[in-house]
């Protein structure tokens, strides 16, 4: 495929933050065990999503028929998890996102992540993304039809580098899966490692140009709209220094 444009953003319209859903009472278990936080750097959260709400300082996105929802569907622990839905749709966009309080520049998340439906082959379904204010830095997403776990980066003209992850994540009886990003941010000595299902994927003892010394805040979902998928997400950790 064509590197230079291919997984370019969709142009659609601001999206605007919708309120924190209510809580659905009953369905969920507030008592589950929070993931383990192992991160060498201080913790922003940990959330199983078993609050029946973001109510862990999570900043909700919609916009058309795009949801953001808890779900008692599917789930890693618990009784509930995340859930995304976004159409082809030029308005339909949904994603999170968790301030880091201020510029940090050790920046760890993970996540479990259930791809239950896929959009066209031409887009992706998006794990972790990391910002620096409005500006995507790295991200991990699954590539559709094929299924192939790939990195993005900045290529500093407006367009990405991907780095293929040499990892499948098929759709034939699927399951949980866990991604684990970590970015150090240092301009052009900028080191990214990637982890799935516990297993180092990202090219060992590589440096990055990333353009930028800081990151700002992590997102699940894209920012973008008309990426289509139903994806559940659950056990999410972030940490940061």
């Amino acid at each position: 495929f064509d590197v230079t444009g291919y997984f370019a953003a969709s142009s659609g319209p601001n999206p605007t933050p919708t309120p924190t859903p209510t809580p659905t009472s009953g369905v969920c278990t507030p008592g589950t065990t929070q993931p383990t936080y192992t991160f060498p750097v201080t913790k922003i959260l940990t959330d199983t999503f078993e609050a029946s709400t973001f109510a862990s300082g999570w900043i909700v996105t919609t916009g058309g028929d795009g949801t953001a929802t808890i779900s008692t569907a599917q789930h890693h622990t618990g009784t509930c998890a995340g859930l995304f839905t976004v159409s082809v749709s030029n308005t339909s966009i949904a994603y999170i996102s968790k301030d880091l309080g201020g510029a940090k520049t050790n920046v760890w998340a993970s996540g479990w992540f259930y791809v239950a439906q896929e959009g066209p082959a031409s887009n992706d379904v998006p794990y972790l993304r990391f910002f620096d204010g409005s500006t995507r830095i790295a991200d991990v997403f699954r590539k559709n039809g094929t299924g192939d776990a790939w990195l993005r980066t900045p290529d500093g003209s407006g367009s990405w580098i991907y780095t293929d992850l040499h990892t499948l994540i098929p759709l034939v009886n699927p399951t949980w899966h866990q991604v684990t990003l970590h970015v150090a941010p240092a301009g052009a000595a900028s080191t990214i490692d990637v982890w799935i299902d516990g297993s180092l994927v990202s090219p060992p003892s590589t440096t990055y140009n990333l353009y930028t010394s800081q990151l700002t805040a992590v997102h699940l979902g894209a920012e973008h709209v008309s990426q289509q998928a139903v994806e559940y997400f659950d056990d999410v950790t972030i940490g940061a220094s």
